[in-house]
Order: structure tokens, then C-alpha cells, then sequence
């Protein structure tokens, strides 16, 4: 089912194809002699990573031209072969030709000088090489391998200290907080904010986490200057009496860094959690504001203090380095809101906001979004302004807009923009900045009703793009954009772009398209069977690898995968995420017995998870084993490695499924087996449907499987105090 795809990257490309790094921060270069301005001369290396990205910036001398560039290659420690992501990005900026930078605070006057870049779809808590090959035909350039770990999950220490902490105890329980602590707060109301100012350590944070059979709730702002600190299952509430705004739920000043918050729900607020530090992870939460959304723009837009506030802001400590996944934000000004560097912002679901869904304004370098559902605001992704970049945009689902779906305002730099499902009702300007050397490739964008998407200032620089094909617009046959001139598909096609691309009718090619535009849709948009989204796009190296089909298809969405899973998740009592798909159910491990007609065991052995599918019949089953990591690895590898007609999707590096054939008693069934990578073993994934069910079931499959990537390792000792 696995084809090779129609690449023309390397025809296009030329040579070549964030938590805390454990080995990381700044590297000296060794730079070689450089004899004039065109010639490069290397300085300084930055590398930094996430849970399951690495973000490098390399600071650059001379090449006045603009033509160095850099390989990137890397491989797990320990492994021989190196795999390729994609070269680093040329980035020259100057702070003083941004007007937006030239008003504003020091942090953001910076000038760059670089080439920057990005590795995904890493583990986390895993050690990888990186291998860097610095070139440039005028002279200069340089060779490194640097070691770096991306950032490992919040654990709960090894033999923790359980503190059970009943209401009107939190105050003093705060207070006397120390590394290793785990305070379980019985349910019940809490009562006002708690300032946090103390330190974990690496391996032992200090956890506050709520009740597991209620909600613990904690009213006002928690202040948080402390470090390594993770606040889990909260309910914080931060109404603050009749006729007043909501407050802040969390506030961390500039020392708070190495700081979790997991499965909370935020509700009443303005401001969710409120950064001015750096390293925080944020995921599997729900952000509440404190007014009820209205369909009324002219109310939402104009009237002061209607909606205000972020889900999250992550303001702009230059350190960088923070995650925002797999949580949901409505009824405020903006979803989630800046960051500087190294910002990972996904699966995530937001929606009838009043400002943006995404305001990624004043970042600079590896700012990443993907796989995010956002619909219904003033404005969707925001570019104001954009300081040099590259900033990666792929896989989301944004629709419904009063004003434009892009906030493109000042800056300039390349972006990486593969892969997103895009319809608005408001045709936009000031699209040179999304053409400046980057990545467009893969996107259907519709404009409702017909007309351009938009235009640019001065001259189009579609040209200068690595790659700028593969896209469908639905514009009605109209032009596609207007710069020095209109711009027709034709038109783009006899400047070398856009020779695979299409113009269509957005209803004629996406499901569930939305009757009201405006508004737009939280529904997902897939692919049509037998439009020109199926197999309609192009493999991007280290971004888009896992497709069904001889090519990937346009769009969010693979047709036969479905829909991955957005938004905040169910935990099992032992720590594993997961979702039910529509049509699904949660299972109690005794109705194996049950499925032995699709393959299951009588009985499962730790068993964690059971979910079913009654009509067609289906099971997925999630047992958790203990193993070492070089054992796990290669069970993981070996799943990856498949080189047979087997469907393979990968995940991330250590967590692939795939589904084969299988004969089961006369049957032939379609037999799921997956693999997670886990600091103390592997999660077994198993399941199975007929085979003549799988095209209906294989969406509930992709859904579960993208629900289980792990972003907190947790015991069952200290979710409930038992021993």
C-alpha cells in the first residue's frame, strides 16, 4: 500500500535531501579562513530540542550572496546509518527594516545572521548525533557532529514522597515543597492562588497533582518562580467575583524554566498561563475564557474587554524552547500566543477566538506548528511581524475568518508552509512574505466564494522558492494572486511552479466543506475519494514520510488514514493518552474473549487498554512490557523496516504501527501491531478488524494510535497514594 512518491526534491533542493537537550546550547565553530564578504565564515552553533524536535541555528560571517548552505544528516546514538532531514535554511535579517521591531522592546532588536533549521518526528528523552556540512561555492565552510539528547517526558521520582494534601491544607502543603514530593490533593475547593518559588531537580521534580476521582480546584494565580515543577490534573478557577474580569491562571516570572502543566482545566480566565520564562510544556489542557463567544463580529472585534487574554503566552525569553500539544482553547483573544525560539505548537484545537488562533508574532528562529484544528476567529495564523524565521506551518486544518486566515504584516524570511487545509471568506495582501525562499507545496486553499487569495507588494518572488508546487486553490479559475501583476495558474506554471497544481471548486474536493465560511467548520475536512487531493502531492524529506498511496495526498489529511486526533486526551491510571474514535467504546480486558474471531488473546498480561468497535468489529489493545532500550529499539526498527506490502505508518522515531494480512481460523483479517518507545520498556499496540472492514476502520486506527504519543510518565503509586 506503501508507494514511492513523485519527489522532485533534489532537483528543486539541490545537494542534499526542545524540554532541555541534555547536550546542548551554544558550540564553538572551527571556522576555516574566508578570504572576502561572499566567502562564509562559521561562528557560533546554537542546538536545542524538544520532546520530539531539534532546532539549529548556526551564526554565520561574511557571504554577503546568500549562497552557503548547510546538510543536515542525524541518527539515534548508537546506530549506524544516518537519515537525512532537510538542509538548513539561509536567514539574513535586520532588525531595522521591520518597523514593527523598531517600537518595541530590546528582546526583539536582534540581527541574524544564519542558517537555521530544524529535525522532526524525534523521541523524546532520546540521544541523537547531528551531523552538520557547511558549504559555500565562493569559499569557507565546516564540518561538525554534535551529540544532543531531545528533552525527556515529566516522570514522577523514583520512591516519591506522597503527600496527601486535603482542603484548606495546600498553603502550608506549598510551602514545605521539596524535590521528589508528589502532593496529592484530595478533590474538593482548595481555595485562593499559591506562589511556587522552589526548585526540583531533573530527576526529581516536585509534583502538584489533583484528585483522580473528582476535580481539586484552585482559585486566583498560581505565581511560579521555582524550577522543575510540574502541576498536573488541576482544575483552576480563576473567576474573581460578579461583574469582574477573569484573571490569570498561572503566572511564571523570568527565573521559572523546566515547568509542566498536564491535564488542567482552566476555566473563567483571561490569561492561562502567562510566561515570562522559558521551558515550559504545556499540553492536554482546556483554556476557558471568561465571556461567552458570540457569532456577533462587531461585538467580538470592537467592544473593549468583550474577549481578551491567551490560552497560553509564552512572551519572548530569548533561551526559547516551549511546547504547547494536544490541548483545547476557546472564548479568548488569542489561542496561544508568542514565543522566540524553538516553539512547538501542536495537535491542538482552537477555535471562536476573537484576535488569533495562533499568534506567533516576534518569534524568530524554529518556530513549528503542526497538526492543529483551528476555525472561527478574527484572524488565523499571525505573522506580525516575523523575524527571519524558518518557521514550519504543516498539517492544520484553519477555517473561518472576519479578516484573513494569514496575518502577514512586516518581515521576512523562509517558511516552511506543506501540507495545510486552508478556506477563507477574505482575500488577503502582503503574501511576499510567505515566498521568500522557503517551502509551499502540498496545500489546498480555498477562497469562498471565488476569487484570489490574496496579493503581494512589489514583485512576486515565487521564484526564489526551494519548492512551489503540488497545490490545489479553489479561486473559481480566477487569478491565484495579485503582486506587480495578476497571477493566474498558467501564469505560475511558465515560471517553472506549480506544474503538478490544480484549480478546483473547494466543495468539489474537501468533505464536510462549511456552509458558513465565515464562521468555518471543526469538523474534519478530508480529502473527496477520486478528487485531485488523492496521491495529488509530493514526500518531503524528514516532514511528510508516512502517506497511504503512491504519493502523499494535498491537504491535513490522508483519505485513508483519516483524521489524526486533536485536542486533549484520556490518561489510563499508568500514564498512557489515548482517545476513543467515533463509533468506538472503552472495553473492560475481560472482553477479549469476545474477539478471538479477529485475533485477540483470551487474556493480556498488563494489560492497560481495551478499546472495541461493535459494527464492523474491531479491537485495538495497548499491554505495557518491560524491556531494554536496545531491545525495545529493535522491536521498534524492525517494525519501521518493513519492506513488504504491510501499510506502515510512523509516528515518531520509536513509535510505528503497521497492519498486515493475516489468516485466523478461515479469516483473512487485517492485523494492527504497533510499537511505543518508553523510559522503562515498550507499549504494545495490537488489534485487528476483518479485512474487508479495514478501509472503514483504519480512520479509528491512525485516530487512536496518533492519541497514544506519550508527554508524561506517571505511576499509579502517585496518582492515588496507595504503595
Amino acid at each position: 500500500m506503501l508507494g514511492r512518491s513523485r519527489n522532485p526534491w533534489r532537483r528543486v533542493v539541490g545537494i542534499g535531501a526542545c524540554a532541555v537537550a541534555v547536550v546542548a546550547g551554544i558550540f564553538a565553530a572551527s571556522p576555516r579562513a574566508a578570504s572576502g564578504a561572499d566567502n562564509v565564515e562559521p561562528a557560533d552553533l546554537e542546538v536545542k530540542a524538544t520532546f520530539n524536535c531539534i532546532g539549529i541555528k548556526w551564526e554565520l560571517k561574511g557571504d554577503d550572496n546568500k549562497n552557503a548552505a548547510c546538510k543536515v544528516q542525524f541518527r539515534r546514538l548508537g546506530t549506524e546509518k544516518w537519515r537525512d532531514a532537510m538542509d538548513l535554511f539561509r536567514v539574513r535579517f535586520n532588525w531595522q527594516s521591520c518597523p514593527m521591531n523598531g517600537t518595541s522592546g530590546s528582546l526583539y532588536k536582534r540581527n541574524v545572521n544564519s542558517l537555521a533549521g530544524s529535525i522532526f518526528h524525534l523521541a523524546p528523552g532520546t540521544e541523537y548525533e547531528v551531523k552538520l556540512a557547511l558549504s559555500d561555492p565562493d569559499g569557507g565552510g565546516d564540518e561538525k557532529t554534535v551529540k544532543i539528547s531531545t528533552h525527556p517526558l515529566p516522570r514522577d521520582p523514583e520512591n516519591p514522597n506522597v503527600v496527601q494534601v486535603k482542603v484548606g491544607e495546600l498553603q502550608q502543603a506549598v510551602a514545605k515543597a521539596k524535590a521528589g514530593d508528589v502532593l496529592l490533593l484530595e478533590k474538593g475547593d482548595h481555595g485562593g492562588g499559591i506562589q511556587m518559588r522552589q526548585a526540583g531537580t531533573p530527576d526529581r521534580l516536585i509534583v502538584i497533582r489533583g484528585a483522580a476521582d473528582g476535580e481539586s480546584v484552585v482559585h486566583g494565580t498560581i505565581g511560579v518562580g521555582g524550577q522543575y515543577i510540574w502541576f498536573d490534573r488541576l482544575t483552576i478557577d480563576c473567576a474573581q467575583g460578579e461583574g469582574k474580569r477573569g484573571g490569570k491562571g498561572f503566572h511564571g516570572d523570568r527565573a521559572s524554566k523546566e515547568i509542566f502543566v498536564t491535564r488542567c482545566n482552566f476555566r473563567n480566565m483571561v490569561y492561562g498561563c502567562h510566561v515570562y520564562g522559558h521551558r515550559w510544556f504545556i499540553t492536554d489542557c482546556t483554556f476557558t475564557g471568561d465571556r461567552e463567544w458570540t457569532p456577533d463580529w462587531q461585538i467580538m472585534g470592537k467592544v473593549e474587554g468583550h474577549m481578551g487574554g491567551e490560552g497560553a503566552d509564552f512572551n519572548h525569553h530569548p533561551e526559547g524552547v516551549n511546547v504547547f500539544a494536544f490541548n483545547e482553547v476557546w472564548r479568548t483573544a488569542d489561542g496561544v500566543s508568542y514565543g522566540d525560539n524553538n516553539i512547538d505548537v501542536y495537535n491542538n484545537v482552537i477555535h471562536q477566538t476573537s484576535d488569533d488562533l495562533i499568534e506567533s508574532d516576534y518569534a524568530f528562529h524554529n518556530y513549528r506548528a503542526w497538526g492543529n484544528r483551528l476555525w472561527c476567529s478574527l484572524a488565523g495564523i499571525s505573522f506580525q511581524p516575523f523575524n527571519g524565521g524558518p518557521w514550519y506551518i504543516f498539517r492544520n486544518q484553519v477555517s473561518g475568518f472576519t479578516l484573513n486566515l494569514l496575518k502577514l504584516k512586516e518581515g521576512k524570511g523562509p517558511v516552511i508552509f506543506v501540507n495545510n487545509t486552508l478556506v477563507q471568506h477574505v482575500p488577503y495582501k502582503r503574501f511576499q512574505i510567505l515566498f521568500e525562499n522557503g517551502i509551499y507545496a502540498n496545500n489546498i486553499w480555498v477562497q469562498s466564494p471565488p476569487n484570489q487569495i490574496g496579493r503581494g507588494d512589489g514583485g512576486f518572488p515565487g521564484p526564489r522558492m526551494r519548492l512551489m508546487d503540488y497545490n490545489v486553490y479553489g479561486t473559481g479559475g480566477k487569478q491565484i494572486w495579485s503582486f506587480d501583476k495578476a497571477y493566474k495558474l498558467e501564469d505560475l506554471k511558465a515560471l517553472g511552479l506549480e506544474k503538478n497544481s490544480h484549480v478546483v471548486s473547494g466543495s468539489d474536493v474537501l468533505e464536510n466543506f462549511p456552509e458558513n465560511v465565515p464562521q468555518g467548520t471543526g469538523k474534519h475536512m478530508l480529502p473527496k475519494p477520486g478528487s485531485v487531493l488523492v496521491d495529488g502531492g509530493t514526500a518531503i524529506p524528514n516532514l511528510i514520510e508516512t502517506f497511504a498511496g503512491k504519493a502523499p495526498d494535498v491537504g491535513a489529511y490522508e483519505l485513508e488514514f483519516g483524521a489524526h486526533w486533536t485536542g486533549p486526551r484520556s490518561y489510563t491510571a499508568g500514564g498512557l493518552p489515548y482517545c476513543v474514535p467515533p463509533s468506538w467504546e472503552l472495553a473492560p480486558t475481560d472482553a477479549l474473549k469476545e474477539l478471538r474471531d479477529l485475533g485477540a488473546p483470551d487474556a493480556a498480561a498488563n494489560a492497560a487498554l481495551l478499546l472495541r468497535r461493535k459494527a464492523p468489529q474491531a479491537y485495538i489493545l495497548v499491554s505495557f512490557e518491560q524491556a531494554a532500550p536496545d531491545a525495545a529499539w529493535k522491536t521498534a526498527e524492525a517494525l519501521a523496516a518493513t519492506t513488504d506490502k504491510t501499510l506502515v505508518i510512523k509516528l515518531l522515531d520509536g513509535f510505528v504501527a503497521r497492519v498486515a494480512s493475516r489468516n485466523v481460523a478461515g479469516k483473512t483479517l487485517a492485523a494492527l501491531e504497533g510499537v511505543q518507545i518508553d523510559p522503562k520498556g515498550i507499549w504494545r499496540i495490537s488489534g485487528g478488524c476483518e479485512e474487508s472492514s479495514l478501509k472503514e476502520i483504519l480512520p479509528g486506527f491512525y485516530a487512536a494510535l496518533t492519541s497514544m504519543q506519550q508527554t508524561i510518565c506517571v505511576t499509579e503509586q502517585s496518582q492515588t497514594g496507595g504503595k
